[in-house]
């Protein structure tokens, strides 16, 4: 019996044995190089594809730079097939052999960690912080491995509003595991510390999962560093389906491929693969997840849906919101410049991915972070820029939690106004919309003061227009006068809303004046406006847009008709060679004013750090000294508009020009600009007041709030109730005052 239980133990290890797949040498790219070449047609692609499939670009557009991965006795095919091409990265295995020896320290985050190790740091904050985290198994991926995960919040609260981060989706993508990581890192030791972070904790429950494909990621450091996909053996000898285009929400379209050897291989099915099952199962049973953040890398961009379509999603506006807030608050911390917007209209398709299922199938705010860089190092990112990555972005992932798991979200469709018509007022339009509570509609009002009245903020109610939409008066007041307001709203769960949050600490200011339009150029005429420059193609021309095919506008900004664009070529906008200037006739802007104007630009990934449009001014006599006041280098491909305050940013002057520039500065670069709508707009000079002896609070009425003023302030050197301007209140006002009684200089 003994002998036969023995010879079956001994079978069973050898089965096990045989399942357990052989130790692998690790693959090496000695010979590989990673070239960055133009692609403009299918034409051009399938002879890229024809030298290698090995594309580093998450996705690939015509018309915008190419990364491929070749070897260097492939380099000369680029020039025999006549596609400019530029190396930025010489040596791929140099680069993996400096990550192996790098060997920075002893804390997580100063090298990239195995599997093993990020599950072993997820148990550490477990143990420092068992009343705020706790270590979950979501599901098991293809080869069995545990897909791990924290759940981080404060004890107590009820139902939360979920916040969602996950890397390693792509599994080569390393530095992804580190920012994930890092996220909870720090909301977990800062805790008892930060009052904002604690405030999240306390809201907010937060799902990190810092590796979702850990299959991927285990092969990535045993056998190859670059690979990307799952480790699905597809039959017929080739391995892995990408995982961001296996999800459920249009499924099988542009940007994903159904062959099985390419990089973006979608799988046979929606969601045919553990890993996304796992993440779908998870999302559909937390309900409350109101955040998601999908964190990739390279090329330092944060995207938002569609990426399936270049249609724009329901809520644009919004995520233009709170995308550019956290590219801009990137840019304050470190100074790297992020690209944002849909992925669709600003960089590819890609169907298939995670967040168009996340924001299409479950209604969630989903978005997408690419890491460093711009292709110096790709996906290869030096262990000693990890610290650096995961500092910008950890005050993003905050505001985006914060801003997603709002009770009520309140915004300005048609924007604050600079003015309102004195006497008369403005309409303002505000729309209030359910989030993670419900809006009280009969509640919300607009509180407003005067600066220089006496009391607090007077609440005007709003009317409901129904839909969330709401609209109130902000009150004119004399030409000159200075109003604060804010917006304030109950919810039915009890919750008071104010926007700003935290007024009325802080509020929104406007000034009551009539305002004059000096200009008013939609560009149907010749205006003056001068073009120049050293681009030797794709210059500055006035037309109606010829409408290409590479994301050209298709049409003008204004629907007047006409717009300067760069060139006017169907298919073919593109600013080559240099800059193209076009250049503004001269204004007086002796009364300062404003600069409106819509702006138009397409570029390719990869160039943000070259190709750009500016804009310009010159404020001496003969406008030879030129300082840059915009730059827009997000190559969104939409018409957006902006405003210069003139007296703010530049200083009233009586010679204002001004100039855009759209330049082509890199190689294998793509550089697409129009302009429309532009508006010189002056503040009129207000009437002097009326003069009311004996009005000593400004309302052009003498009664007994005038009286109080004076009395109120006896015998000070005022102004407050000084009616007479002699420097003290006496009685020389009080007899002012009641000499002029029920006086109206209205």
């Amino acid at each position: 019996m003994k002998a036969s239980i023995r010879l079956v133990c001994i079978a069973l290890t050898l089965l096990g044995l045989a399942n357990v797949a052989p130790a692998q040498e690790q693959a090496r790219f000695d010979d590989r190089c990673v070239v960055r070449v133009q692609v403009n047609s299918l034409r051009e692609l399938q002879l890229v594809k024809s030298i290698s499939t090995d594309i580093w670009n998450c996705h690939v557009r015509l018309g915008a730079p190419l990364d491929v991965m070749v070897r260097h006795d492939q380099l000369a095919e680029f020039e025999e097939i006549g596609l400019p091409y530029s190396v930025s990265i010489n040596n791929v295995q140099e680069l993996i052999d400096n990550e192996r020896a790098d060997v920075r320290g002893t804390s997580f985050f100063d090298d990239y960690q195995t599997l093993d190790q990020v599950n072993a740091y997820m148990d550490t904050l477990a143990a420092l912080r068992p009343d705020l985290v706790n270590v979950i198994t979501l599901g098991q991926s293809l080869e069995g491995r545990d897909i791990k995960g924290m759940v981080i919040t404060s004890p107590g609260g009820g139902t939360k509003p979920g916040i969602f981060y996950h890397g390693g989706q792509h599994c080569r993508e390393w530095i992804t595991v580190p920012v994930t990581m890092y996220i909870a890192d720090q909301i977990i030791r800062n805790y008892d510390t930060d009052p904002y972070i604690q405030e999240l904790v306390d809201r907010c429950e937060w799902y990190i999962v810092p590796v979702m494909n850990p299959d991927g990621y285990v092969y990535t450091h045993t056998s190859n560093r670059l690979w990307r996909k799952n480790r699905r053996n597809n039959g017929d000898g080739t391995f892995g389906v990408d995982l961001n285009r296996n999800w459920g929400y249009e499924w099988g379209g542009a940007g994903s491929s159904g062959f099985t050897d390419e990089e973006t291989y979608r799988g046979p099915t929606p969601f045919s693969e553990p890993e996304t099952q796992v993440m779908r199962d998870f999302i559909i049973a937390h309900p409350n997840i109101m955040a998601h953040l999908d964190n990739h890398s390279f090329s330092q961009l944060l995207l938002y849906p569609w990426a399936h379509t270049t249609d724009l999603p329901p809520d644009d506006a919004l995520y233009n919101e709170i995308s550019t807030n956290m590219v801009e608050t990137i840019a304050s911390i470190s100074g790297r410049t992020y690209v944002n917007g849909p992925v669709g209209p600003t960089l590819y398709l890609a169907s298939g991915g995670s967040i168009d299922w996340v924001y299409g199938d479950r209604g969630i705010l989903s978005m997408t972070y690419e890491f460093r860089d711009t292709g110096a190092n790709g996906f290869i990112l030096p262990a000693n820029q990890i610290i650096p990555n995961c500092e910008e972005i950890f005050p993003t992932a905050l505001y985006f939690a914060d801003v997603a798991t709002v009770p009520v979200r309140i915004s300005y469709p048609d924007g604050k106004p600079q003015f309102v018509t004195p006497a008369q007022g403005t309409t303002l339009r505000v729309d209030i919309e359910d989030n993670a509570e419900t809006v009280d509609t009969t509640t919300a009002e607009l509180m407003v003061r005067s600066v220089g009245a006496r009391g607090g903020f007077t609440p005007i109610g709003m009317t409901s227009l129904g839909n969330g939409e709401f609209e109130a008066t902000i009150p004119g007041e004399l030409c000159g006068s200075t109003i604060e307001y804010y917006t304030r709203v109950q919810t039915t769960e009890g919750s008071t809303i104010t926007d700003p949050a935290d007024a009325p600490t802080s509020f929104y200011t406007t000034q009551a004046n009539d305002l004059v339009t000096f200009v008013d150029d939609d560009f149907e005429t010749d205006m003056g406006w001068v073009v120049s420059g050293d681009a030797t193609d794709g210059q500055w021309s006035r037309g109606v847009p010829a409408d290409g095919d590479r994301g050209d506008p298709a049409t003008d900004g204004d629907g007047s008709g006409q717009c300067w664009l760069t060139d006017n070529v169907a298919g073919n906008s593109d600013v080559d060679g240099g800059t193209t200037i076009l250049t503004s006739p001269l204004f007086d802007a002796s009364e300062g004013g404003f600069i409106n104007y819509q702006y138009w630009m397409d570029s390719g990934p990869g160039t943000i750090s070259n190709d750009f449009l500016s804009l310009e001014v010159a404020t001496d006599e003969f406008s030879s000294n030129w300082t840059e006041l915009r730059s827009y280098t997000t190559p969104q491909a939409l018409w957006r508009s902006d405003t210069i305050d003139i007296a703010g940013e530049v200083g009233s002057t009586p010679n204002l020009r001004l100039r855009f520039l759209a330049a082509d500065l890199g190689t294998a670069s793509l550089i697409e600009a129009a302009i429309d709508g532009f508006e010189f707009i002056g503040v009129d000079d207000c009437p002097p007041p009326p003069v009311c002896p004996g009005d000593a609070d400004g309302d052009l009425t003498v009664d007994f709030d005038d009286l109080n003023i004076v009395l109120s302030n006896w015998a000070t050197s005022g102004p407050e109730g000084d009616v007479d301007s002699s420097g003290t209140v006496d009685f020389d006002d009080l007899n002012e005052v009641l000499t002029n009684w029920n006086a109206d200089c209205n």
